[in-house]
C-alpha cells in the first residue's frame, strides 16, 4: 500500500479505507489496466467497482482548469501508519474574475462514511453555481449527511455518526480553505498537524545524578546485547530450532455455545500436515494452570466435543506440520461446530445491567478508613469508565519443545515466569517438575502477559512433542496472541466525595467494577492493586472502597504493566478533577492541598516516613511546576485558546504513588568465578527487555571489585536456579541483592588470596587450591509494619494540540520528575521511564478495544490495533531523575522503575480534557464538568466537543 497502485489495488480488493482514492477521483485521474478483455483505462469508482480481475499498469492526472483548488483530508486511529477512518477531497473550479468565489464546478468524494466509495452527486449540486459561504456550506451539509445515510458504512469499529461528522468536517475545512480573506483565527485549523510531514522531529532531555562512589552502580551504562539488538543477530526464543515442526492453535469461533462436532479429517489430509492433537492426547491435568488449582476455574487446556465454550479464541486443538504456514493453513480447515447456550456477553456495562456484577472476597478485602464525616457543602458523584488494553509484545508467545529422551521434556520459552511454566507443563503431561526444563535465552518482551498465560502455548506444544515424539515449535501470529492472552481488565469507578468549596476533599466513597473476561483467576491481583493504590497522592479523612467483578465472555484478561494501579491512579485524577470543575478552583490548586503531608497514614496501611517509607511528592510537585515553566505555559494556553477557532492547546499536572511490596517477591542468584577471572552468574527471573541482567551485571562488578565487562549474566534456566512460581515479575532489585549477598560469600573465600594481587591472580591460586568458587544466596525481603515497602514517585506536566473538530491530539511537551531513589542505572531506568509512559500514551490515546455482538474481537492484528508510533510520541520529551535522595527502605537506596511511569499519564489526560472543555464553549456548550471517558480516541473527543453544522461557520 506504499505505492499508488497498491493504495488503490487494496482498497479494491479488501475494502480498506485509501489515502489516494478520494484525491485522485476528484481531479478526474484514470487508471490503464490490463483485463480479460485487453486493455482498458478506468476512471477510480469504476476501477474500484470492476467485477474481473485487473493489473494496474499507468495513472493518469488530467491538467487542471484555471482557477482550480483541491484540498484532501484524512483521520486515522494514530498519526501514521494506519488506515483513514474516513478520506475526503473537494475540487473546485472557481469562475474566473468571480468577487464572490462562486463555483464553476465542484466534484466531492468519501471514502469511509459510506460502504462504497462515495461521489457526493447531490451536495455537488448544491456548491455549483454558489459562493462558498456559510448559507451554501450548511445546505451542502445537510445534503452530504443525505446521501451518505443512503448507503451507510457497515464497518462497527467506528460510530457512524462520527464518520458523517469528520465528512462533514472535512467539507466545512474545504471551505475555510477556499474562502477568500480567512482570518487568522481559523488558520490552524487547516494544517494537518499531525501528519510526519508537518510534525516536528522530536527531541528531549534527560537529567540525572551519579554517585562515584557507588559505580558502576547508578551510572548510564547501555546492555551489553545493544548491538545484536539493533543488527537482528540476537537470539530468540521465536529463533530457537527452525528444524522442529512447525504448530499452530485452533481456536474457538463461538462464545458461550456448546462444541458439538470438532473433525480434523481434512486438515490432515493437506500437504505437510503430520498431525493434530486435542484434549484426548493430554496424559494429565487438561488445564493451563494445573499447578495452581487453588481456584477451579475450569478452565482448560484443550476444550472438546461436549464442552461449554466460553468465548472466541480458546484453544481446540493444535495442527503440526512441516512449515509455520502449512499448519495455519491447516489449522484454518478443522471444522468446528457449536449450539449456542445463550447470547454472549461482551462488555462490563451489559454484565453489570444483566446481574452479573458480584462482590470479590479473594485478595485485599474492602477499604473502610477514618471515621464518616459531617455533610460538607458539597457532595460529587460520578461513573468513570476504562477500557482494555491488548498486549503488543516485539515477540508473541513463542516455545520450543523438544522431547528429549522419553523421561525428560525441555523448554525454550519467551517467558517471564519459567518455573511456573515448567510446573504446569509437567502437570499437563504427568511427569515430575524435575524432567521438565525451561530455559529463557531472552525475551521480545513481557509486560505482565508471559506470566502466566504463556502456559497456554507452552503445555500446548508439550502435549504435541510429546504426542508425536519429535520437537514442536509454536509461534503464534498477532491476532491469535491477542484473542488468547488479552491483557489489561476494564474498570469502571463509581465514586461519591464530599468537597468543601476551597476544593479540600472530606470522604470518598469509591466502588470499582472489573470485567476479567469470561472468569477471575489470577485478576483478582489487579483488582486488589487497584483498590490498595486508589487513594494516589490524595489525603481523605474517610475513605471506603469496595470492589465487583462482573464476567463476560470475552477472554481472560491478565497482568499488565502497572496491573490495575494505572486505572485507579487515573480515577484519582478524575476525582479531583471533578471536584476542580464543580468549586471552580484551579485544577492544580485542587490536586496540591489534598496531597498527604510525612507522618500520614494511607487507606491500606502506609504510614509516610515509617520504616524508611519516605514521601517527597511535594517537592517534586514544585521542583516539575518551576522547571516546566508550568504557570508561564499555562497562561500562553489560555491566550492561544482565545485567539483560535477549534484548535485548542491544554496543559495539566499529575502526581503518582506508586507502591512496590519487595516482601512478595524471593529469588534466588548463583555466582560462578571461572579460573580465567570471568564471572557467570544466574538467577531465578527473566530478561524480557527491562534490563535486569546489566544491572545484576553491575551489582556483581561492585561486590567483587571487577570490571563490569568481565561478568556474564547466562540465560535463566529452571535447572540451575529455580524459583517458586510465586516470584515472576520482581523488581530487579531483588535479583540484585540475591547476586549481591552471593558475591559477597564468594568474596569472603577469595579474600586470602587477593591481597596485593590481581583478580585473576587470585582467582587462579584459590582454584589450583580446590576452594569453591560458586556461591548462591535467596533473597527475600521480610515483611514491615507498612502494607508496601515504599513507594516509586513521579510528576508530570503536559501539554497537547487538539483539533476539536476532528478529535486529533498531539502531544506537545511531556516534563517527567521521577524518584527512583539512587538508580541502578541510569541509562535503563530512563528508557524504562520513557517506554513506560510511551505505552500508557498508546492506552490512553490510540488503543480501543472493540469486541462484536459475538464475542470476536474487531481489531485484533497490528492492521487495526494500533499502538503508538514514533509519530505518537511527544515532540519535546524530557526526563529528569530527582537528586538526592536515596530510598531508605530501597535495595542499596533504589527504588522500581518499570511500572510507576505509566501512572503519569493522567497528565496527558488532564490537558487532553482541558483542551476539550475549550472545544466545548467554541460550539457553544458551555463550560461546565462532563465526564469523559478512556481511551481518549479521536472518534470519542469529537463526541465530547459535539459541534453541530450550525456551530461550524464560514466567515
Amino acid at each position: 500500500v506504499s505505492t499508488w497502485a497498491g493504495n488503490l489495488m487494496g482498497a479494491r480488493k479488501h475494502g480498506v479505507t485509501s489515502d489516494l482514492v478520494p484525491g485522485l477521483a476528484a481531479v478526474g485521474a484514470t487508471v490503464g489496466v490490463i483485463g480479460v478483455s485487453g486493455p482498458e483505462r478506468l476512471t477510480i469508482p469504476e476501477l474500484l467497482n470492476a467485477f474481473d480481475d485487473v493489473v494496474a499498469v499507468s495513472l493518469h492526472i488530467p491538467r487542471v482548469p484555471p482557477g482550480s483548488a483541491l484540498r484532501i483530508d484524512r483521520v486515522g486511529q494514530r498519526a501514521a501508519l494506519a488506515f483513514p477512518i474516513v478520506s475526503a477531497a473537494m475540487f473546485v473550479t472557481f469562475e474566473e474574475g468571480s468577487e464572490e468565489r462562486v463555483a464553476q464546478d465542484a466534484r466531492l468524494f468519501i471514502h469511509g462514511a459510506s460502504e462504497t466509495l462515495l461521489e457526493a452527486k447531490h451536495t455537488r449540486q448544491v456548491i455549483v453555481g454558489q459562493s462558498l459561504d456559510n448559507s451554501t456550506f450548511q445546505q451542502a451539509v445537510a445534503a452530504l449527511r443525505s446521501e451518505i445515510r443512503e448507503n451507510p458504512c457497515k464497518c462497527e469499529r467506528h460510530a457512524q455518526e462520527y464518520r458523517e461528522d469528520l465528512a462533514c468536517t472535512f467539507m466545512y475545512k474545504a471551505f475555510l480553505q477556499f474562502s477568500k480573506d480567512l482570518p487568522d483565527e481559523f488558520g490552524g485549523l487547516l494544517e494537518d498537524f499531525v501528519a510526519p510531514a508537518n510534525r516536528p522531529v522530536s527531541k528531549g532531555e534527560q537529567r540525572y545524578q551519579t554517585v562515584p562512589s557507588e559505580a558502576p552502580v547508578s551510572e548510564f551504562i547501555t546492555r551489553a546485547d545493544g548491538r545484536i539488538h539493533a543488527t537482528g543477530e540476537a537470539f530468540y526464543p521465536s529463533d530457537a530450532d527452525f528444524h522442529s515442526a512447525a504448530a499452530a492453535v485452533v481456536l474457538s469461533t463461538a462464545a458461550n455455545a456448546k462444541l458439538v462436532r470438532l473433525d480434523a479429517a481434512e486438515a490432515r489430509k493437506m500437504p505437510g500436515v503430520i498431525g493434530f492433537v486435542d484434549a484426548t492426547c493430554i496424559p494429565g491435568i487438561n488445564s493451563p494452570s494445573a499447578a495452581d488449582r487453588s481456584e477451579d476455574s475450569g478452565e482448560k487446556l484443550f476444550y472438546g466435543v461436549g464442552d461449554h465454550v466460553p468465548c472466541v479464541g480458546v484453544m481446540v486443538g493444535v495442527v503440526v506440520a512441516a512449515t509455520h504456514l502449512q499448519a495455519r493453513r491447516a489449522a484454518a480447515s478443522v471444522m468446528q461446530q457449536y449450539e449456542q447456550v445463550g447470547l454472549p456477553i461482551t462488555s462490563l456495562d451489559q454484565a453489570v445491567a444483566l446481574g452479573q456484577r458480584q462482590a470479590v472476597d479473594a485478595g485485599i478485602p474492602a477499604i473502610e478508613f477514618g471515621q464518616p464525616l459531617s455533610a460538607q457543602a458539597t457532595e460529587i458523584q460520578g461513573t468513570f469508565r476504562t477500557g482494555g488494553q491488548r498486549h503488543f509484545c516485539a515477540e508473541t508467545h513463542a516455545v520450543v519443545v523438544t522431547p528429549v529422551d522419553s523421561q525428560r521434556i525441555s523448554i525454550v520459552a519467551s517467558d517471564e515466569n519459567p518455573a511456573w511454566t515448567s510446573a504446569c507443563v509437567a502437570k499437563v503431561l504427568r511427569m515430575t517438575e524435575n524432567q521438565v526444563t525451561c530455559s529463557v535465552p531472552r525475551g521480545g518482551g513481557g509486560f505482565g502477559g508471559k506470566t502466566r498465560r504463556q502456559t497456554l502455548t507452552a503445555a500446548a506444544a508439550a502435549v504435541a512433542a510429546r504426542a508425536l515424539q519429535r520437537p514442536v515449535r509454536l509461534h503464534l501470529d498477532r491476532d491469535q496472541d491477542q484473542a488468547m492472552v488479552a491483557g489489561r481488565e476494564p474498570m469502571h469507578f463509581h465514586y461519591k466525595v464530599s468537597a468543601d468549596s476551597t476544593g479540600r476533599v472530606g470522604g470518598l466513597d469509591l466502588s470499582v467494577d472489573m470485567d476479567p473476561g469470561w472468569f477471575l483467576g489470577d485478576s483478582v491481583r489487579e483488582l486488589s492493586s487497584a483498590m490498595a493504590s486508589s487513594d494516589n497522592c490524595y489525603k481523605f479523612q474517610h475513605f471506603v472502597a469496595r470492589r465487583n467483578v462482573a464476567t463476560t465472555h470475552t477472554p481472560h484478561t491478565t497482568t499488565m504493566r502497572a496491573p490495575g494501579k494505572m486505572q485507579a491512579i487515573l480515577a484519582s485524577d478524575v476525582i479531583m478533577e471533578h471536584v476542580a470543575r464543580v468549586t471552580g478552583m484551579p485544577l492544580d490548586q485542587v490536586q496540591e492541598k489534598n496531597m498527604y503531608s510525612l507522618g500520614d497514614t494511607t487507606p491500606i496501611g502506609d504510614q509516610l516516613g515509617r520504616e524508611g517509607f519516605n514521601w517527597t511528592v511535594p517537592k517534586m510537585w514544585q521542583q516539575i511546576k518551576e522547571s516546566a515553566k508550568f504557570e508561564e505555559r499555562k497562561a500562553e494556553v489560555k491566550r492561544f485558546n482565545g485567539t483560535n477557532k477549534w484548535m485548542k492547546k491544554g496543559i495539566a499536572m499529575s502526581a503518582a504513588k506508586f507502591g512496590v511490596d519487595l516482601s512478595g517477591y524471593a529469588v534466588g542468584a548463583m555466582v560462578a568465578a571461572r579460573e580465567d577471572g570471568s564471572v557467570q552468574v544466574s538467577f531465578g527471573g527473566a530478561d524480557l527487555g527491562t534490563g535486569v541482567d546489566v544491572k545484576v551485571t553491575q551489582f556483581v562488578a561492585k561486590a567483587l571489585s571487577i570490571n563490569a565487562a568481565r561478568v556474564v549474566v547466562t540465560p535463566s534456566c529452571t535447572a540451575a536456579t529455580p524459583s517458586p512460581p510465586a516470584a515472576h515479575l520482581q523488581p530487579a532489585e531483588s535479583a540484585c541483592a540475591a547476586a549481591s549477598i552471593a558475591c559477597r560469600k564468594l568474596d569472603a573465600r577469595l579474600q586470602p588470596f587477593r591481597a596485593g594481587k590481581r583478580w585473576e591472580q587470585a582467582v587462579k591460586e584459590a582454584a589450583h587450591q580446590g576452594v569453591d568458587l560458586t556461591a548462591d544466596w535467596w533473597f527475600e525481603h521480610p515483611k514491615g509494619l507498612n502494607h508496601h515497602t515504599y513507594a516509586t514517585y513521579g510528576t508530570a506536566v503536559s501539554e497537547v494540540l487538539v483539533d476539536t473538530l476532528t478529535g486529533q491530539v498531539r502531544v506537545e511537551r511531556v516534563d517527567l520528575l521521577m524518584d527512583l531513589g539512587l538508580q541502578i542505572n541510569a541509562a535503563v531506568d530512563i528508557g524504562q521511564i520513557q517506554g513506560g509512559f510511551i505505552m500508557a500514551l498508546g492506552y490512553m490515546l490510540t488503543e480501543d478495544l472493540k469486541v462484536d455482538d459475538a464475542g470476536k474481537q474487531l481489531n485484533s492484528s497490528s492492521v487495526h490495533y494500533h499502538v503508538p508510533t514514533a509519530y505518537d510520541i511527544p515532540i519535546e520529551f524530557n526526563v529528569s531523575l530527582l537528586e538526592g535522595t536515596p530510598s531508605p527502605a530501597g535495595i542499596s537506596g533504589s527504588k522500581s522503575s518499570s511500572e510507576a511511569p505509566l501512572c503519569l499519564v493522567n497528565s496527558v489526560y488532564l490537558a487532553v480534557k482541558e483542551a476539550i472543555y475549550a472545544g466545548r464553549e467554541e460550539a457553544g456548550r458551555g463550560g461546565g464538568w462532563f465526564m469523559l471517558d478512556v481511551p481518549l480516541t479521536p472518534e470519542r473527543l469529537r463526541q465530547a466537543v459535539g459541534a453541530e453544522p450550525e456551530a461550524m461557520v464560514v466567515p
